[in-house]
């Protein structure tokens, strides 16, 4: 698979090729391949043994290009239809700029199974505001759809946490 920054590039020039020549739906396998890898690379993250907060942080910045990605594809395929082609087309450019940040970090990952600096979080939460401003971020409710995830399944995990908590904040407080 190609790394995150070879992706980045690819989708870049083709994007900035379709405003010149317009959009070629039938060119945007880069987005998928930038959507497959995203997606092992999650189940990759999850089952590797770096710490909790270097996984946490590497896979909301996976899980942010993975949602991004699927939009973008979804937005610059309707593009046309929607007459909003140069529009769709400079805001993805845009958001690659802010991915582009990323692919190093995640690239880094897949070479060496660690991460070297924790300014991911930072470019990924700056990722992830772009991309909700512009309107290329999945809904939570889409997102949990997408999972297969109820409403009363969130509701039942929240109310055993919330206990979890209590029951650790009850534990402190007798042993202090």
């Amino acid at each position: 698979m190609p790394s995150y920054v070879k992706s980045c590039a690819d989708i870049s020039r083709m994007l900035r090729s379709f405003l010149v020549h317009g959009i070629d739906v039938n060119e945007l396998a880069s987005l998928d391949r930038l959507i497959e890898s995203s997606e092992i690379d999650q189940v990759k993250i999850l089952n590797s043994y770096l710490p909790l907060v270097e996984q946490r942080a590497l896979f909301g910045a996976t899980r942010n290009i993975n949602n991004i990605t699927k939009i973008m594809k979804e937005k610059i395929g309707i593009a046309r239809e929607t007459h909003e082609n140069p529009r769709t087309l400079e805001l993805s450019l845009e958001l690659m700029q802010h991915l582009s940040n990323l692919a190093p970090y995640i690239d880094e990952f897949r070479l060496h199974k660690k991460i070297e600096d924790n300014q991911i979080n930072e470019l990924s939460r700056i990722l992830y505001r772009k991309a909700n401003n512009l309107g290329f971020y999945q809904s939570v409710g889409a997102q949990l759809e997408e999972a297969r995830i109820t409403e009363e399944e969130v509701k039942t995990f929240v109310e055993k946490l919330n206990e979890n908590i209590e029951l650790e904040m009850e534990t402190r407080d007798e042993s202090a």
